[in-house]
């Protein structure tokens, strides 16, 4: 394992020449039943993958929103999940999930069934799975470190560090997720920064993308005599609510700053480049999403609604 030494190219992000991608829901459907906390979401081809954070179940979806597939074994024995960090499906459309509770990393094949494990050195919230599964992007759960590389066999091979001017933020503000572009690159996106990384299988960053806007703020909290936690304030900017990737784009939902009265105020879709993590357009929608994931020429979204969450089909017009 080796540490790696990396220039980061900085650009400003700008509209790109490339053709417009404009978005409109086209249907919604109830929640699937049975799934209490929707939690990290993929697609790919045409089927997504949503995770229930509550029972750790992996619920299969059709483009239409319609679940046709359940993966529910949870435990510490061969195959089963304990406490999911994140799925992503490969370009194959296998789907690979972060269990964070064994230290693993489970694969289905593409028609869901168990395909391999991976036991791991340091447990990953978030992964991307690159090169047809030899190579491994991976968010860690420690805080130290900003990416791991990892070979197929889920051995680190290098730890990749934060940029130098976010390596002495608070951790909080570090919070970041990951999107397969294709099968040589990722993109990380920094919830609270609008701010992406286009990063290749060999753990290279090969684009640093600023945006402009203000810092997010950072809230104490007390938690008794000797200890105190923090808190993102919400309300001191716009922040990346969730990123998915399909037919080299990048789709970031974006939310805007939580006020005491914005209640369920809508989302934006911004659309960038997969390669170069430059803007090519964004979108206001009617609805807001917490969770998205691009299935064929479709997107679908989990969105809030007064009496918990609804399935979005959105589409490109």
């Amino acid at each position: 394992m080796v540490g790696l030494a990396l220039t980061y190219s900085v650009s400003a992000s700008g509209l790109s020449a490339q053709r417009a991608e404009r978005f409109t829901v086209l249907a919604q459907r109830e929640l699937p039943e049975g799934i209490a906390k929707p939690s990290a979401f993929a697609g790919c081809g045409a089927r997504a993958a949503l995770v229930d954070f509550g029972d750790m179940s992996v619920t299969r979806l059709t483009a239409a929103g319609i679940p046709d597939n359940r993966y529910a074994k949870t435990g510490r024995g061969p195959m089963e999940l304990l406490d999911i960090g994140g799925v992503q499906f490969d370009t194959r459309c296998r789907l690979w999930i972060g269990d964070t509770g064994n230290s693993r990393i489970v694969v289905l094949d593409s028609a869901f069934r168990p395909f391999r494990s991976l036991t791991l050195e340091n447990s990953v919230r978030a992964l991307a799975p690159l090169a047809n599964g030899e190579r491994i992007i991976a968010v860690p759960q420690a805080v130290q470190d900003m990416l791991h590389l990892l070979d197929g066999q889920g051995k680190l091979l290098a730890r990749i560090p934060y940029p130098a001017d976010l390596a002495q933020a608070n951790p909080i503000v570090r919070e970041r997720y990951l999107a397969v572009v294709d099968d040589s690159i990722a993109v990380v996106q920094f919830r609270w920064f609008n701010r992406r990384l286009v990063i290749d299988s060999h753990g290279r960053v090969l684009r640093d993308v600023r945006g402009t806007g203000p810092e997010p703020k950072v809230l104490e909290i007390p938690m008794g005599k000797s200890s105190r936690g923090y808190r993102v304030d919400p309300s001191s900017r716009e922040f990346a609510e969730q990123i998915a990737a399909g037919n080299g784009r990048l789709m970031v939902i974006r939310n805007p700053p939580a006020g005491p009265d914005d209640g369920l105020a809508p989302s934006t879709i911004a659309t960038y480049n997969g390669r170069t993590g430059e803007l090519v357009d964004e979108a206001k929608l009617s609805v807001r999403l917490v969770r998205v994931a691009a299935v064929g020429s479709q997107v679908l979204g989990i969105g809030e609604i007064d009496t918990g969450y609804a399935v979005y089909v959105i589409g490109r017009r």
